[in-house]
């Protein structure tokens, strides 16, 4: 090897360790001014042959960079409307809380807040409306707490309010305060107005050791109060074991109803209306059915409620109009003049569409508008827990004579439902009811079994 690859060699492993070196001695700071910019200061050593003689600093503006991150700092774990903390931002503050507790051994309270009728506000005013008036509600909450404690939102109109080192008797005092200050008129655009919130308490560590327990027993309290007629609070009660065991059922039962529509399983039974002067079949009420094949025959007294709970009724209620129309429709063709009635929830009657929906239906069944009942109303019908009692019963009595002598001066004609007797039908006839469907009759039919019973051959 020459002399001159050696010297190259040697200067290359002394640049080598230099730069190691003087990257290894290289610090980085950060400087923030009076003025609120923040500067980057990079250090690092000058060297001549070899040895430092001395420091070189650089620095750089990195004001922007710095704003930036907090900014995604604060989109993160802030609610981007109040400035609340958000779910995220809870977690933490819950973790912070769970340790403190367990460390000192004292309890702490989760409530959760959810504003009573807020959709109106929305509904009526706008979302904008809606908006300042979700700020002055988290501004408010926030005047009744603690600097320790936490106030978040959610999501929407629900609130929550972590409460450290508070028992029974203080997250009581803080709910009381919260309570008060919604009690106050809200002034927004020129108006006045009232919200009110219910609220559900919830306590560690009876009531749950981690923030999703205790957003559910709190979130489940309050939909207690919000059921027992709104504006207060309540706390977690331990329910039975049976309860839960319920509430798993009707999830089940949810979750079966909606595959039993999806997959064809409901049909339709018909009962026949009798006009009770001349004993002719009138109409029919559509009337659904369901067999389940691992729950077996399900009662709609049963599984209506739980449809109408989630508001899966209101898919129900349109396969229910589209078949009910459907079978009127092949009746006329089949010198049947039916008049075919079908229940809609109530829930169905606030959907924007249901005007349309209806008309939907009986354009896609080829059904003329005055084969369904029709507004405005046509038709008052006595339900079956008045019909029950007659005629012995006085008060029964009594009722129905009332709303048949009603529907006679709004010029209704009157239906009444559940007659299983002679006496009970020849009563309604001596009240001057209409027409009338119940066992006495038929029971509600299959397609097959109620043209059978008209005499009619399919």
């Amino acid at each position: 090897m020459s002399d001159a690859s050696e010297m190259a060699r040697a200067f290359a492993y002394v640049s080598d360790v230099y730069k190691t070196t003087a990257t290894m001695l290289q610090t980085t700071d950060t400087l923030t001014l009076h003025s609120g910019k923040v500067f980057e200061r990079v250090t690092m050593p000058q060297c001549t042959g070899g040895r430092p003689i001395g420091r070189i600093f650089s620095f750089r503006d990195i004001t922007e960079k710095v704003e930036a991150n907090q900014r995604i700092q604060t989109l993160s774990y802030s609610d981007l409307l109040t400035g609340l903390p958000n779910r995220r931002l809870l977690e933490d503050r819950f973790e912070v809380a769970l340790a403190l507790a367990q460390r000192e051994g004292t309890p702490f309270a989760l409530l959760f807040l959810n504003l009573d009728h807020f959709k109106h506000v929305n509904e009526t005013l706008g979302r904008d409306f809606g908006d300042r008036v979700l700020v002055d509600v988290a501004e408010r909450i926030k005047g009744c707490v603690r600097q320790v404690d936490t106030v978040a939102r959610l999501c929407g109109d629900e609130f929550v309010v972590l409460a450290h080192q508070a028992d029974h008797g203080g997250a009581e005092i803080a709910v009381g305060r919260i309570l008060d200050a919604m009690k106050r008129p809200f002034v927004q655009g020129g108006m006045s107005f009232t919200v009110t919130a219910s609220v559900g308490l919830a306590l560690y560590p009876n009531d749950g050791a981690s923030l999703v327990e205790l957003v559910r027993r709190a979130d489940a309290a309050m939909r207690e109060v919000k059921q027992s007629g709104r504006a207060g609070f309540r706390f977690h009660q331990p329910q039975p074991a049976g309860v839960d065991a319920q509430a798993r059922s009707r999830m089940r039962l949810d979750h079966a109803m909606r595959q039993a529509l999806a997959q064809g399983r409901f049909r339709l039974h018909y009962q026949p209306q009798v006009d009770l002067q001349t004993g002719r079949v009138l109409g029919a009420e559509a009337l659904i059915r369901w067999r389940d094949a691992e729950l077996g025959e399900i009662s709609p007294g049963e599984f209506i409620p739980v449809a109408e709970e989630t508001g899966f009724i209101v898919a129900i209620d349109r396969w229910v109009m589209r078949e009910a129309a459907q079978q009127a429709v092949a009746w006329r063709a089949a010198g049947l003049g039916l008049v075919m009635s079908v229940n809609v929830s109530a829930l169905q009657f606030r959907q924007p569409g249901f005007v349309d929906g209806v008309a939907d239906a009986l354009r896609h069944a080829g059904l003329p508008a005055d084969g369904l009942k029709r507004f405005p109303i046509g038709r008052l019908k006595i339900d079956r827990s008045f019909i029950s009692g007659l005629p012995r019963e006085a008060s029964d009595a009594a009722i129905v004579q009332a709303i048949v002598s009603m529907g006679r001066a709004m010029n209704l004609q009157i239906v009444a439902e559940g007659v299983e007797n002679e006496a009970q039908r020849a009563f309604l006839e001596d009240a001057g009811c209409d027409m009338y469907q119940g066992y006495l009759f038929a029971p509600a039919l299959d397609v097959p079994a109620f043209e059978a019973r008209l005499g009619v051959s399919s």
